[in-house]
């Protein structure tokens, strides 16, 4: 950033992308910052209009999460913005297809950044200068390390050799000691000053730093793992599609099943069918090939723009439950599911079909508590 910059911010101010990344380090430069009001980027009005206000406020740097790029490409440009010089990203990994997609239509580098709020804000940056490479964040910042560990791994020792995806861990000035909360530390603050990300991702023998999802979100599918990123990738290449999902639905059998959440740009009309036949050659994995692709007019989000996956695993875990019950010849009528923001579920099941319904959610990863359910 400089002087002469005009930053929009697409990031609320409570979130540390949204006071440091694009917000202190836009002022500490002499630059202007641009706050999109108490909605930011989820403002329809704002968005629907926005190559436009970019023009008439000199925006200079788009600063927000890949859905952004995603709802920016659904609008047609409609005012100068040969001033903008590049969008930057952060807060979830970015599919290669949209970057290229977005570039191509606009002209404007896309570009990757690494952080969290323990970090002060950022662990690697890659240059707008350089060429994107796909999947990367960049370098990381000075006086930083950087290193990859086993899955379920918390020991710094253990570190995989270049080119190996695991977890992600980084030790520097930049990072906190701790929480206030200490008993919070555990599982996440290692020996030796190492935070563990919670990121999955891999480096070159460059030290750049690589990102493919959240550790959390891994679709575990009988001993196979799956990145729901090389799904969601796939899918955004569809012309069709603003924005996709996937995660893992519960399944007695595998443990989890892989399933996909669409939204559709204006005017689509594609089925969940096409898609599917769609990913038949773009998905390399047999086992990563989605059982089920929904259609859905808004994808959940976090009140910073990104996909708020536990809203999408909520339904998974109605569908998974719904064909259980098929399976075993539980009626629709004869149980009702309630499952929390936690992903904790209640079954309330009719007597009569009580042990039928318990045998088929069995080995499901699923907290659920089965009781019966009271007549009237």
């Amino acid at each position: 950033y400089g002087p002469d910059d005009v930053v929009v911010n697409g990031f609320p101010l409570f979130h540390v992308a949204g006071a440091f990344v694009y917000g202190l380090s836009v002022l500490s430069s002499g630059g202007t910052l641009l706050v999109p009001g108490r909605m930011g980027m989820r403002n329809v009005a704002f968005m629907s209009g926005f190559w436009r206000q970019a023009k008439r406020t000199g925006i200079t740097v788009i600063g927000g999460v890949p859905t952004l790029l995603s709802g920016l490409m659904g609008q047609p440009i409609d005012a100068d913005v040969s001033k903008i010089r590049m969008a930057l990203t952060g807060g979830s990994p970015l599919p290669p297809e949209l970057a290229d997609s977005f570039e191509a239509k606009t002209g404007m580098p896309v570009r990757n950044i690494f952080g969290m709020t323990e970090t002060a804000g950022s662990i690697a940056l890659e240059s707008v200068y350089a060429e994107r490479t796909p999947h990367c964040c960049g370098l990381p910042l000075p006086f930083s390390e950087i290193a990859v560990l086993p899955h379920n791994s918390g020991i710094a020792s253990e570190r995989l050799p270049v080119g190996q995806t695991g977890v992600v861990v980084v030790r520097g000035p930049n990072v906190s000691p701790g929480y206030t909360d200490a008993d919070r530390n555990v599982g996440t603050f290692l020996d030796e000053g190492w935070l563990l990300t919670g990121d999955l991702g891999w480096i070159d023998k460059e030290e750049r730093v690589y990102l493919t999802g959240r550790a959390k979100d891994v679709i575990i599918r009988g001993s196979h793992n799956i990145d729901p990123q090389s799904i969601e990738d796939a899918l955004i290449a569809h012309p069709d599609i603003e924005v996709a999902a996937a995660v893992g639905m519960p399944d007695s059998y595998a443990g989890e099943l892989p399933v996909a959440f669409v939204s559709l740009r204006d005017g689509a009309n594609v089925s969940s069918n096409d898609l599917l036949s769609f990913l038949k050659d773009r998905i390399e994995e047999p086992a990563a090939m989605p059982k089920r692709i929904e259609i859905i007019e808004t994808m959940p989000l976090t009140p910073v723009g990104k996909i708020f996956k536990p809203g999408l695993r909520q339904k998974a875990i109605h569908w998974a439950i719904a064909d259980a019950a098929s399976l075993a010849g539980v009626p629709p009528d004869g149980y009702a599911l309630e499952v929390n923001d936690k992903l904790e579920g209640k079954l309330y099941v009719d007597k009569s079909h009580i042990d039928k319904i318990k045998e088929s959610i069995v080995g499901m990863p699923i907290s659920i508590a089965v009781e019966i359910r009271q007549s009237g």
